[in-house]
């Protein structure tokens, strides 16, 4: 959400910061209620606070958006949500824009910013789209420095994620500790 926010221009980096540039409201409810809760935060803690429910309520929306269907919810707490999507060409297409701005940017060659954010977010997720990338160590580190040198809200995800993991490393029991950004939240 907020590198979409990034991308768009609602939101701005200050001082290691993220604040809103624009006043006015968002069209997508959701992205309206990322950009409302923003002003001031650190990238990192606020994307690992993010409220827990927020995939749930974009599924909604691809849903009723008629992009998925077959969504399933969990049953037990234990079975996992499952969706298909009505126009695979869209998202095989998609994926394809997502992997050439990747490889692209691996050539040292330019690579248009929106699908390159997604490549590298798909990086941090460990996304099946990316596993060529992943299998490749050159590759691998060339991603992970571009991640680290990349626009605030990706770096926020990857120091949220590393946050996260070392609360979990650093508490065997399973249980999070809490740190600087905590567990809890939308990492």
């Amino acid at each position: 959400m907020l590198t979409d926010l990034y991308l768009t221009g609602y939101v701005e980096d200050r001082d290691g910061k993220a604040y809103p540039v624009r006043v006015t409201q968002h069209d997508d409810p959701v992205l309206h209620d990322a950009l409302t809760g923003v002003a001031g935060q650190d990238w990192a803690q606020w994307i690992a606070r993010r409220k827990p429910d927020a995939a749930e309520v974009v599924g909604d929306q691809l849903e009723a958006m008629r992009w998925v269907h077959g969504r399933r919810r969990r049953t037990l707490g234990i079975i996992p949500a499952r969706a298909g999507v009505y126009d695979e060409d869209m998202v095989g297409g998609r994926a394809d824009r997502v992997t050439a701005a990747l490889r692209n940017i691996v050539d040292g060659r330019p690579a248009e910013p929106r699908p390159l954010a997604l490549g590298l977010l798909a990086v941090q997720a460990q996304l099946p789209v990316v596993d060529g990338f992943m299998a490749n160590p050159p590759h691998r580190e060339q991603l992970r420095e571009m991640i680290l040198a990349a626009i605030e809200p990706i770096l926020g995800l990857h120091h949220a994620i590393h946050v996260y993991w070392g609360d979990v490393r650093s508490n065997p029991s399973g249980a999070c500790g809490g740190g600087a950004v905590g567990c809890a939240g939308g990492v």
